[in-house]
């Protein structure tokens, strides 16, 4: 059985980072618009179209779950 991915993460990283080098697939929208808030507020874009790339889906749901400013900040960046 395959261990789930902790939102907390104790070595460090970005939780991007740590969703885009996982193997399993990300189910959970709570992680997915952390990592996207992380990732925003850090500034790491390429980072954000590897996430949208690889998590469509969940990705596009997640935007529900941002701020006027961070969805802004994603149509800017992200191309639809």
């Amino acid at each position: 059985m395959e261990k789930k991915m902790k939102a907390v993460n104790t070595e460090g990283k970005l939780m991007i980072d740590v969703i885009l080098s996982s193997e399993i697939i990300v189910d959970s929208y709570g992680k997915l618009t952390y990592a996207i808030k992380e990732a925003i507020s850090a500034g790491e874009i390429e980072k954000l179209k590897q996430l949208h790339s690889k998590y469509l889906y969940f990705f596009e749901n997640s935007l529900k779950r941002l701020n006027k400013s961070e969805k802004e900040f994603i149509l800017r960046w992200i191309d639809y």
